[in-house]
């Protein structure tokens, strides 16, 4: 299976909440593409191929910003 896993706000370094249930998707042999994209633009060549993608929202701005 296919997994995009978003998150939209971030300043720092990778946050757990996106890092670790792609460790954990990946060690069960998921496909995984992890995104945040505070630090980067939308992939749409990585998520068109998704089965799945999921947001990562650690705060109501971020919430904000995955309803688009």
């Amino acid at each position: 299976m296919n997994l995009v896993l978003i998150s939209t706000y971030e300043l720092g370094s990778s946050p757990f909440g996106l890092a670790s249930p792609a460790a954990w998707l990946r060690a069960r042999g998921h496909g995984v593409y992890a995104s945040i994209w505070s630090r980067e633009a939308l992939n749409e060549a990585a998520i068109r191929p998704a089965d799945v993608v999921a947001f990562y929202v650690p705060m109501h701005t971020a919430t904000r910003l995955a309803r688009g």
